[in-house]
Protein backbone atom coordinates (compact mmCIF):
# COMPACT_ATOMS: atom_id res chain seq x y z
CA UNK A 1 0.00 0.00 0.00
CA UNK A 2 1.10 3.53 -0.92
CA UNK A 3 0.16 6.85 -0.29
CA UNK A 4 -0.30 9.04 -3.42
CA UNK A 5 -1.43 12.03 -1.99
CA UNK A 6 -2.20 13.87 1.72
CA UNK A 7 -5.03 15.61 1.45
CA UNK A 8 -4.99 19.15 3.39
CA UNK A 9 -6.23 17.35 6.23
CA UNK A 10 -3.36 15.50 6.52
CA UNK A 11 -5.52 12.15 5.62
CA UNK A 12 -2.99 10.05 2.98
CA UNK A 13 -5.25 8.53 -0.07
CA UNK A 14 -4.32 5.33 -0.69
CA UNK A 15 -3.17 2.32 -3.73
CA UNK A 16 -2.66 -0.86 -3.43
CA UNK A 17 0.22 -2.01 -5.29
CA UNK A 18 0.02 -5.45 -7.59
CA UNK A 19 3.11 -6.37 -9.17
CA UNK A 20 3.40 -8.80 -12.33
CA UNK A 21 3.91 -12.38 -12.00
CA UNK A 22 7.20 -11.57 -13.40
CA UNK A 23 10.41 -13.52 -12.75
CA UNK A 24 13.30 -11.78 -10.23
CA UNK A 25 15.60 -9.27 -11.92
CA UNK A 26 18.15 -7.13 -10.58
CA UNK A 27 17.61 -3.22 -10.51
CA UNK A 28 14.53 -0.89 -11.75
CA UNK A 29 11.93 -2.36 -14.44
CA UNK A 30 9.60 -0.58 -16.09
CA UNK A 31 6.09 -2.04 -16.20
CA UNK A 32 2.83 -1.50 -18.21
CA UNK A 33 -0.25 -1.00 -15.58
CA UNK A 34 -4.06 -1.61 -15.28
CA UNK A 35 -5.08 1.63 -13.16
CA UNK A 36 -8.34 0.40 -11.19
CA UNK A 37 -11.40 2.25 -9.69
CA UNK A 38 -13.98 0.02 -7.70
CA UNK A 39 -17.56 0.54 -7.47
CA UNK A 40 -19.73 1.47 -4.94
CA UNK A 41 -21.94 4.02 -6.38
CA UNK A 42 -19.27 6.83 -5.49
CA UNK A 43 -20.10 6.38 -2.09
CA UNK A 44 -18.82 3.78 -0.65
CA UNK A 45 -15.66 1.25 -1.71
CA UNK A 46 -12.77 1.07 -1.17
CA UNK A 47 -9.52 -0.52 -3.29
CA UNK A 48 -9.38 -4.25 -2.09
CA UNK A 49 -12.82 -4.84 -4.01
CA UNK A 50 -11.35 -6.39 -7.68
CA UNK A 51 -12.97 -8.80 -9.95
CA UNK A 52 -10.83 -11.43 -9.39
CA UNK A 53 -10.75 -11.94 -13.38
CA UNK A 54 -8.93 -8.72 -13.92
CA UNK A 55 -6.54 -9.46 -11.11
CA UNK A 56 -5.55 -12.93 -12.05
CA UNK A 57 -5.74 -11.52 -16.28
CA UNK A 58 -3.43 -8.38 -15.48
CA UNK A 59 -0.97 -9.48 -13.42
CA UNK A 60 -0.51 -13.20 -15.45
CA UNK A 61 -0.36 -11.61 -18.45
CA UNK A 62 2.79 -9.51 -17.20
CA UNK A 63 1.78 -6.18 -16.19
CA UNK A 64 1.07 -4.57 -12.75
CA UNK A 65 -2.41 -3.48 -11.10
CA UNK A 66 -2.96 -0.77 -9.08
CA UNK A 67 -5.79 -0.47 -7.25
CA UNK A 68 -7.06 2.81 -6.05
CA UNK A 69 -8.85 4.77 -3.69
CA UNK A 70 -10.60 8.13 -4.50
CA UNK A 71 -12.37 10.90 -2.54
CA UNK A 72 -16.33 9.58 -1.93
CA UNK A 73 -19.10 11.93 -2.45
CA UNK A 74 -20.37 13.95 -0.31
CA UNK A 75 -18.27 16.09 0.94
CA UNK A 76 -16.10 15.43 -1.94
CA UNK A 77 -17.87 15.84 -5.42
CA UNK A 78 -16.86 14.84 -8.97
CA UNK A 79 -14.62 17.67 -8.92
CA UNK A 80 -11.89 16.55 -6.19
CA UNK A 81 -12.12 12.89 -8.05
CA UNK A 82 -10.76 14.55 -10.92
CA UNK A 83 -8.10 15.85 -8.85
CA UNK A 84 -7.14 12.65 -7.22
CA UNK A 85 -6.87 10.83 -10.64
CA UNK A 86 -4.62 13.60 -11.80
CA UNK A 87 -2.70 13.93 -8.65
CA UNK A 88 -2.47 9.77 -8.90
CA UNK A 89 -0.57 9.89 -12.48
CA UNK A 90 1.38 12.94 -11.19
CA UNK A 91 2.52 10.18 -8.63
CA UNK A 92 3.06 7.40 -10.74
CA UNK A 93 5.30 9.12 -13.44
CA UNK A 94 7.55 10.47 -10.39
CA UNK A 95 7.54 7.66 -8.01
CA UNK A 96 9.11 3.72 -7.86
CA UNK A 97 6.95 1.25 -6.30
CA UNK A 98 8.80 -1.75 -4.39
CA UNK A 99 7.16 -4.90 -3.82
CA UNK A 100 8.72 -8.38 -3.31
CA UNK A 101 12.25 -7.29 -3.03
CA UNK A 102 11.47 -5.88 -6.78
CA UNK A 103 11.22 -2.24 -7.60
CA UNK A 104 9.09 -1.03 -10.16
CA UNK A 105 8.70 2.28 -12.33
CA UNK A 106 5.52 2.27 -14.38
CA UNK A 107 5.51 3.55 -17.35
CA UNK A 108 2.64 6.07 -17.59
CA UNK A 109 2.63 5.91 -21.47
CA UNK A 110 1.54 2.06 -21.01
CA UNK A 111 -1.29 2.74 -18.66
CA UNK A 112 -4.81 1.39 -19.01
CA UNK A 113 -7.52 2.58 -16.77
CA UNK A 114 -10.28 0.96 -15.76
CA UNK A 115 -13.56 0.35 -13.65
CA UNK A 116 -16.51 -0.99 -12.79
CA UNK A 117 -19.79 1.05 -11.96
CA UNK A 118 -18.99 4.33 -10.18
CA UNK A 119 -14.93 2.82 -10.90
CA UNK A 120 -16.21 3.01 -14.44
CA UNK A 121 -16.90 6.78 -14.36
CA UNK A 122 -13.65 7.57 -12.67
CA UNK A 123 -12.44 5.52 -16.00
CA UNK A 124 -14.53 8.10 -18.12
CA UNK A 125 -12.96 11.05 -16.24
CA UNK A 126 -9.38 9.45 -16.35
CA UNK A 127 -9.80 9.84 -20.36
CA UNK A 128 -10.67 13.18 -20.05
CA UNK A 129 -8.35 14.55 -17.69
CA UNK A 130 -5.11 12.13 -17.10
CA UNK A 131 -2.11 13.25 -18.11
CA UNK A 132 -0.53 11.41 -20.42
CA UNK A 133 -3.68 10.16 -21.70
CA UNK A 134 -4.23 6.41 -20.80
CA UNK A 135 -3.66 3.78 -23.53
CA UNK A 136 -7.02 1.99 -23.34
CA UNK A 137 -9.96 2.81 -20.86
CA UNK A 138 -11.71 -0.09 -19.84
CA UNK A 139 -15.20 1.22 -18.67
CA UNK A 140 -17.60 -2.28 -16.55
CA UNK A 141 -21.28 -1.15 -16.65
CA UNK A 142 -20.58 2.45 -15.90
CA UNK A 143 -22.36 5.28 -14.18
CA UNK A 144 -22.32 8.22 -15.17
CA UNK A 145 -21.77 7.48 -19.05
CA UNK A 146 -25.10 8.96 -19.63
CA UNK A 147 -26.21 11.56 -16.82
CA UNK A 148 -28.29 13.36 -19.28
CA UNK A 149 -31.69 11.40 -18.99
CA UNK A 150 -34.55 11.50 -16.27
CA UNK A 151 -33.45 8.49 -13.80
CA UNK A 152 -31.03 10.75 -12.51
CA UNK A 153 -33.14 13.85 -12.04
CA UNK A 154 -36.57 12.43 -11.39
CA UNK A 155 -37.86 11.39 -8.06
CA UNK A 156 -39.02 7.21 -8.04
CA UNK A 157 -42.77 6.64 -7.05
CA UNK A 158 -41.89 2.60 -7.73
CA UNK A 159 -39.20 -0.14 -6.84
CA UNK A 160 -36.22 0.82 -9.52
CA UNK A 161 -32.71 -0.40 -7.80
CA UNK A 162 -32.29 -4.42 -7.16
CA UNK A 163 -35.87 -4.70 -6.76
CA UNK A 164 -35.64 -2.80 -3.85
CA UNK A 165 -38.34 -0.98 -1.78
CA UNK A 166 -38.54 2.69 -2.21
CA UNK A 167 -36.59 4.33 0.83
CA UNK A 168 -38.19 6.78 3.36
CA UNK A 169 -36.33 9.93 2.97
CA UNK A 170 -37.04 11.51 6.35
CA UNK A 171 -34.92 8.20 7.98
CA UNK A 172 -31.98 9.41 6.21
CA UNK A 173 -31.86 13.61 6.22
CA UNK A 174 -28.17 13.39 7.79
CA UNK A 175 -27.21 12.23 4.31
CA UNK A 176 -29.27 14.34 2.50
CA UNK A 177 -28.46 18.31 1.87
CA UNK A 178 -28.17 20.93 3.69
CA UNK A 179 -26.92 18.22 6.14
CA UNK A 180 -29.07 19.09 9.35
CA UNK A 181 -26.58 16.97 11.69
CA UNK A 182 -23.77 19.00 10.35
CA UNK A 183 -20.97 18.00 7.66
CA UNK A 184 -19.98 14.49 6.54
CA UNK A 185 -16.75 13.29 7.48
CA UNK A 186 -14.07 13.36 4.50
CA UNK A 187 -13.58 9.69 3.57
CA UNK A 188 -11.77 7.52 0.17
CA UNK A 189 -12.23 4.38 2.18
CA UNK A 190 -15.41 2.74 2.94
CA UNK A 191 -15.42 -1.43 3.04
CA UNK A 192 -17.69 -2.95 1.06
CA UNK A 193 -18.25 -6.97 -0.37
CA UNK A 194 -19.53 -7.89 -4.02
CA UNK A 195 -20.18 -10.88 -5.28
CA UNK A 196 -21.45 -12.50 -2.08
CA UNK A 197 -24.96 -13.53 0.03
CA UNK A 198 -26.28 -10.31 0.84
CA UNK A 199 -25.02 -8.68 4.23
CA UNK A 200 -26.98 -6.36 6.47
CA UNK A 201 -25.62 -2.39 5.61
CA UNK A 202 -23.27 -1.77 7.98
CA UNK A 203 -22.51 1.73 7.13
CA UNK A 204 -25.35 4.21 5.94
CA UNK A 205 -23.25 5.23 3.11
CA UNK A 206 -24.04 2.80 1.53
CA UNK A 207 -27.60 3.73 0.90
CA UNK A 208 -26.86 6.88 -0.60
CA UNK A 209 -26.88 6.05 -4.67
CA UNK A 210 -30.55 4.28 -4.00
CA UNK A 211 -30.98 7.58 -2.01
CA UNK A 212 -30.02 10.18 -4.39
CA UNK A 213 -31.45 8.23 -7.40
CA UNK A 214 -35.23 8.15 -5.71
CA UNK A 215 -35.44 11.33 -4.70
CA UNK A 216 -33.69 12.68 -8.10
CA UNK A 217 -30.52 14.63 -6.55
CA UNK A 218 -27.86 12.81 -8.12
CA UNK A 219 -26.27 15.53 -10.01
CA UNK A 220 -26.37 17.81 -7.37
CA UNK A 221 -24.12 15.46 -5.19
CA UNK A 222 -21.57 14.56 -8.52
CA UNK A 223 -21.21 18.47 -9.50
CA UNK A 224 -21.58 19.91 -5.66
CA UNK A 225 -24.13 22.20 -6.96
CA UNK A 226 -27.37 22.14 -4.45
CA UNK A 227 -28.59 25.89 -4.76
CA UNK A 228 -29.98 26.04 -6.85
CA UNK A 229 -30.26 22.52 -7.53
CA UNK A 230 -28.74 21.24 -10.80
CA UNK A 231 -30.73 18.69 -10.48
CA UNK A 232 -33.82 20.77 -10.45
CA UNK A 233 -32.60 22.65 -13.60
CA UNK A 234 -32.07 19.61 -15.77
CA UNK A 235 -35.47 17.93 -14.66
CA UNK A 236 -36.77 20.93 -15.88
CA UNK A 237 -35.72 21.11 -19.01
CA UNK A 238 -35.70 17.18 -19.35
CA UNK A 239 -39.65 17.70 -18.76
CA UNK A 240 -40.23 20.35 -21.25
CA UNK A 241 -41.15 18.77 -24.77
CA UNK A 242 -39.86 21.87 -25.87
CA UNK A 243 -36.61 21.80 -24.56
CA UNK A 244 -33.77 20.45 -27.23
CA UNK A 245 -30.51 18.39 -26.02
CA UNK A 246 -28.81 21.79 -26.70
CA UNK A 247 -30.67 23.34 -24.25
CA UNK A 248 -29.97 20.22 -21.65
CA UNK A 249 -26.41 21.20 -22.50
CA UNK A 250 -26.88 24.45 -21.82
CA UNK A 251 -28.18 24.26 -18.67
CA UNK A 252 -25.28 22.99 -17.41
CA UNK A 253 -22.32 25.54 -15.69
CA UNK A 254 -19.53 25.43 -17.91
CA UNK A 255 -17.38 24.96 -14.73
CA UNK A 256 -19.40 21.34 -14.10
CA UNK A 257 -18.87 20.13 -17.71
CA UNK A 258 -15.86 18.31 -17.01
CA UNK A 259 -17.76 15.81 -15.03
CA UNK A 260 -20.18 14.76 -17.83
CA UNK A 261 -18.18 12.26 -20.18
CA UNK A 262 -20.73 12.50 -22.82
CA UNK A 263 -19.78 15.92 -23.41
CA UNK A 264 -15.95 15.38 -24.33
CA UNK A 265 -16.34 12.27 -26.80
CA UNK A 266 -14.45 13.02 -30.04
CA UNK A 267 -11.76 11.31 -32.31
CA UNK A 268 -8.51 11.78 -29.45
CA UNK A 269 -10.41 9.90 -27.12
CA UNK A 270 -8.58 6.91 -26.08
CA UNK A 271 -9.51 3.27 -27.46
CA UNK A 272 -12.34 2.00 -25.31
CA UNK A 273 -13.69 -1.01 -24.28
CA UNK A 274 -17.55 -1.45 -22.87
CA UNK A 275 -19.25 -3.81 -20.96
CA UNK A 276 -22.91 -4.52 -19.22
CA UNK A 277 -25.24 -6.82 -18.12
CA UNK A 278 -28.46 -6.56 -20.22
CA UNK A 279 -30.67 -7.15 -17.29
CA UNK A 280 -28.69 -3.98 -14.95
CA UNK A 281 -30.65 -2.09 -12.94
CA UNK A 282 -28.86 -0.51 -11.35
CA UNK A 283 -27.15 1.31 -13.92
CA UNK A 284 -29.24 0.87 -17.06
CA UNK A 285 -28.02 -0.93 -19.86
CA UNK A 286 -28.87 1.83 -22.35
CA UNK A 287 -26.45 4.39 -20.85
CA UNK A 288 -23.77 1.98 -21.88
CA UNK A 289 -25.02 1.63 -25.38
CA UNK A 290 -25.55 5.19 -25.69
CA UNK A 291 -21.86 6.05 -24.73
CA UNK A 292 -20.88 3.47 -27.18
CA UNK A 293 -22.43 5.07 -29.68
CA UNK A 294 -20.95 8.03 -29.41
CA UNK A 295 -17.30 6.62 -29.38
CA UNK A 296 -18.70 4.95 -32.91
CA UNK A 297 -19.88 8.12 -33.96
CA UNK A 298 -16.67 9.72 -33.19
CA UNK A 299 -14.79 6.88 -35.10
CA UNK A 300 -12.65 6.10 -31.36
CA UNK A 301 -11.39 2.19 -31.96
CA UNK A 302 -13.97 0.63 -29.43
CA UNK A 303 -15.55 -2.49 -28.65
CA UNK A 304 -18.97 -3.44 -26.18
CA UNK A 305 -19.46 -6.66 -24.79
CA UNK A 306 -23.16 -7.05 -23.58
CA UNK A 307 -23.67 -10.15 -21.69
CA UNK A 308 -27.21 -11.43 -21.60
CA UNK A 309 -29.64 -11.99 -18.33
CA UNK A 310 -27.42 -10.54 -15.95
CA UNK A 311 -28.07 -7.43 -13.46
CA UNK A 312 -24.77 -5.49 -12.05
CA UNK A 313 -21.55 -6.76 -10.41
CA UNK A 314 -22.18 -9.71 -11.83
CA UNK A 315 -18.80 -10.11 -12.67
CA UNK A 316 -17.83 -10.59 -8.85
CA UNK A 317 -19.26 -13.31 -8.51
CA UNK A 318 -16.70 -16.21 -7.61
CA UNK A 319 -17.87 -18.24 -10.52
CA UNK A 320 -17.71 -15.67 -13.01
CA UNK A 321 -14.68 -16.43 -15.21
CA UNK A 322 -16.25 -19.95 -15.41
CA UNK A 323 -19.18 -18.53 -16.76
CA UNK A 324 -18.34 -15.85 -18.85
CA UNK A 325 -14.93 -16.34 -19.59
Amino acid sequence: TFDYKTLCSGAPITLDFHPPNVSNTNGEQSIAAVVYFHAGGLHVGNKSSIPRWLYTRVTTAGWALISVNYQLLPPATGHDIIKDIQDLFVFLAKETLSAGGQIFKVDTNRIIVAGSSAGGYCALLAAMHAVPKPKVILSIYPTGANFLRSRYVVEKTEPFFFGRDLLDPREYQDLIYPFPNGPLEPTSDVPVAYGGPPTPMTNRRGIMTCLYLQIGTSIDYVTGQHEPSLSGVLRQVLLDESKSFADLVAAIPEEHKCLFPQLAVDANWPPTIMMTGMADTAVLPEETYHFYSLLERAKVRSALLKIPDVDHLFDFAPDAEEKWG
